[in-house]
């Protein structure tokens, strides 16, 4: 079981600027789906969002940014 901290912020940032964070699914061994936060990478030389070819632009977390309780892992390989 996954912590609450995505539905709480979210409902947080709802209420105060009608906003959320940006999140996606993932498929997780236990066989359901696991909402986690995904981090944009931000280039220093430019202050942009990464859009090269072949670089990351974004990754997901394996553990809770807010409360640090590990997610599931997911489907593709991830090692718990």
């Amino acid at each position: 079981m996954t912590c609450n901290c995505i539905n709480t912020i979210n409902t947080l940032l709802k209420e105060k600027q009608n906003g959320a964070l940006d999140t996606g699914l993932f498929g997780s061994v236990s066989g359901g789906w696991s909402e986690r936060p995904v981090v944009r990478i931000i280039r220093q030389d430019t202050g942009n969002a990464e859009k090269r070819s072949g670089k990351a632009g974004t990754f997901a977390v394996k553990f809770c940014p807010f409360c640090g309780e590990r997610y599931d892992a997911v489907v593709a390989g991830e090692v718990a």
